[in-house]
Formats: structure tokens, C-alpha cells, sequence
């Protein structure tokens, strides 16, 4: 199983990426 942290960092990323492209969207 992933460590906490590593699926926090993951889900932040997954996040960061969703709004870069709403971002590019606009």
C-alpha cells in the first residue's frame, strides 16, 4: 500500500494538474 503522505502528494498533483487546465481553458 502507498504511505499517506505519498497518496497526499499524489492526489495534490492530480489537483494541480485539473486546474492548470481549466486555467488554460480560460
Amino acid at each position: 500500500m502507498l504511505r499517506p503522505s505519498c497518496a497526499v502528494h499524489i492526489y495534490s498533483a492530480f489537483w494541480v494538474k485539473l486546474l492548470i487546465r481549466k486555467s488554460r481553458f480560460c
